[in-house]
């Protein structure tokens, strides 16, 4: 994968944040360092910033075009500039993002244009006691994300089971509505689930992901 933009940090926190798609990251600053990698490693991940300079973004789309066959082009831009996006659409770039650019939206596109499936949101190790609206205890969570949970339950858990349930964040309860996707039975008559959280809107999204990224400032994603 070959992540281009005029901003060094800017390039080095992309290619990080995909490294997961590619076993090979490059990060460059310069429309000429772009190209070299480019015709280097043959990346099957491109990703452009539009104010990239020295050559334009458009000579590098048009080196990817001649050079690769099969590429995923990403273009990123902090300023939206039409006439440079209809450039690039004749060199096969037609995927974009808006800067600061999301390692989930970059996701998104190279699943879609590969046909593969990724973890869209990453995970992160959080020891939360989920409970049913009733108050029983359903179990404990292992790891957290903007998407789901994994959890050790206390009881059996049916896939397709559809919960709602009440998670003891720091300092605020959140109550939401999940749906096991698949259960593995651990002795003492638990399982391990992996639940996806449904409709979660308004206040209980915002304290959702207000926590995640807590959890994310605090250093525990897990790879």
């Amino acid at each position: 994968m070959v992540v281009a933009d005029p901003v060094a940090e800017v390039a080095q926190r992309i290619a990080n944040d995909c490294s997961r798609l590619t076993e090979h990251t490059v990060a460059t600053t310069t429309g000429e360092e772009a190209i070299k990698a480019i015709k280097r490693y043959k990346p099957q991940i491109v990703v452009l910033s539009l104010e990239l300079q020295s050559p334009s973004i458009v000579e590098v789309a048009a080196t990817i075009r001649k050079q690769i066959k099969r590429c995923v082009a990403i273009g990123t831009y902090r300023e939206l500039s039409i006439p440079t996006i209809e450039q690039l659409k004749k060199e096969n770039i037609v995927e974009f993002v808006a800067h600061p650019a999301k390692r989930s939206e970059i996701f998104r596109i190279v699943a879609r244009r590969c046909g593969i499936q990724t973890r869209v949101h990453p995970r992160f190790k959080a020891s939360i006691e989920v409970h049913r609206a009733d108050g029983v205890l359903v179990g404990k969570t292992h790891n957290l994300s903007r998407e789901g949970m994994l959890l050790r339950t206390a009881h059996p858990a049916a896939v397709n089971q559809s919960l709602f349930v009440k998670l003891g964040l720091p300092g605020q309860e959140l109550r939401l509505r999940c749906r096991i996707l698949d259960a593995e039975a651990t002795t003492g008559g638990g399982s391990i689930a992996r639940a996806m959280f449904e409709q979660v809107r308004g206040p209980e999204r915002l304290a959702l992901f207000r926590f995640i990224d807590q959890l994310d400032q605090q250093g525990l994603e897990l790879t």
